[in-house]
């Protein structure tokens, strides 16, 4: 029976453990946006545009660009991005796709991203990679290819949910293997006069898994105190030897 207990308990060890990593996994790969800062990428942007409803302050639009700038080549060698025009959503013959075949709304802006900023200048173009969103802010699309000028599909949506896939593939882990927790906890509770090895167990697990966030959280306090207690002892050591010295003069 202890050794049943026991593998058991460490089963349920290794369960908390996948819980916890599921839940530092989900809020490391978390890609957030500040108001304060710039943003260059077509998910930052798309994320900041969802989050704030306007562009970035690295953004101008083309007559800000101009008047600042003298033209469009000198804004893009300064870092910014053009961007705050807006899109023109009727559907054009001379273009293998449009915005009208993923979207209902008839209003939307535009911004360009530069993955080759170089190049652009060089060239004296915007590119062709965009973000396309509607003027109320609750769809954005990215387009590399003109908006479906040259190729099919011409857009692609950026859904909150899909900028940040990883992360929530995560959390949603996390969540079912709480929910498969919960239940056990609540199994072993009511059961633990009939089967009292489970409860026993789990009693074990919860233990181990107290230890084991402790040593967590203590090893690398002591990896940094220690380096720190030697280096003080060192420079007390020679401050006590200069002041020997200085007496012995």
């Amino acid at each position: 029976m202890k050794t049943a207990g026991f593998s058991k308990s460490w089963i349920v060890f290794f369960c908390f453990l996948i819980t916890l990593l599921c839940f530092v996994l989900a809020v490391t790969t978390r890609v957030r946006v500040s108001e304060k800062k710039e943003y260059y990428s077509a998910e930052q942007v798309a994320l900041y545009l969802y989050a704030y409803k306007h562009l970035p302050s690295n953004f101008l639009s083309e007559q800000e660009a101009e008047e600042e700038f003298g033209s469009v080549s000198l804004c893009l060698a300064a870092g910014y991005n053009i961007g705050g025009g807006e899109f023109s959503a009727e559907q054009r013959e001379d273009y293998r796709d449009w915005i009208g075949n993923y979207s209902d709304k008839t209003s939307f802006f535009e911004c360009d991203i530069y993955p080759d900023r170089g190049k652009c200048i060089s060239q004296q173009t915007r590119g062709t990679v965009r973000l396309v969103y509607s003027s109320d802010y609750t769809e954005v699309y990215f387009t590399d290819n003109h908006y479906g000028q040259y190729e099919i599909p011409g857009f692609v949506f950026y859904s909150r949910f899909s900028l940040n896939a990883l992360s929530n593939s995560f959390w949603i882990a996390f969540g079912v293997v709480c929910f498969a927790q919960a239940a056990f906890v609540l199994a072993a509770f009511f059961s633990r006069r009939r089967r009292p090895a489970l409860w026993e167990g789990l009693c074990e697990a919860v233990e181990h898994f107290v230890w084991f966030c402790f040593e967590l959280v203590i090893i690398p306090v002591c990896l940094v105190a220690y380096p720190v207690q030697i280096l003080y002892l060192k420079y007390k050591k020679r401050k006590r030897e200069k002041r020997e010295n200085k007496t012995k003069e």
